[in-house]
């Protein structure tokens, strides 16, 4: 995917959901949805270049021994088997995405 194809995917995502800043969204590669935050990451560092789709899932408030981490971790695991979905944690703000 070229970087023409992610600001066109971008734009049309945002005209569909309401956002009317899609340029916005193209330059910091995050929009918020229903007060969710979505990160639209733009990479070239697999092939072929794709948008690694970032949804922020919250704070799990039981620290990192909660079964919720536990969980989130089996799913990597699944998902590794030709998947191309997983979870992890934002590292500044320590959020499940």
């Amino acid at each position: 995917m070229a970087i023409g194809d992610y600001e066109q995917i971008v734009q049309q995502m945002c005209e569909h959901v309401g956002i009317d800043d899609w340029w916005n969204a193209v330059n910091t590669q995050h929009v918020t949805v229903d007060g969710t935050v979505v990160g639209l990451i733009y990479t070239e560092d697999i092939d072929p270049p794709s948008i690694l789709l970032c949804i922020d899932l919250g704070a799990i408030d039981e620290g990192f021994d909660s079964p919720k981490y536990r969980t989130i971790l089996e799913l990597n695991m699944l998902l590794a088997k030709g998947q191309s979905g997983y979870f992890g944690i934002q590292p500044t703000r320590e959020l499940c995405i």
